[in-house]
């Protein structure tokens, strides 16, 4: 498995680079790091056991 990390300045392109990337590589996923640090730190327990029950890796379309 390759993990890829973009990481720059506010406004500097990361997401459209990384949704770029996401088409051209196969088996590829987005995900927003704002998400993962919600979900490290805001989120109650009983919101991270639901999220839990959830398919792992689901993204909206």
């Amino acid at each position: 498995m390759l993990i890829v990390n973009i990481n720059g300045p506010i406004n500097s392109g990361k997401t459209t680079v990384s949704k770029i990337l996401e088409k051209k590589m196969q088996n590829a996923v987005f995900i927003e790091g704002d998400d993962l640090l919600y979900e490290t730190f805001f989120m109650s327990s009983e919101e991270k056991r639901w999220s839990a029950t959830l398919p792992p890796l689901m993204k909206a379309e």
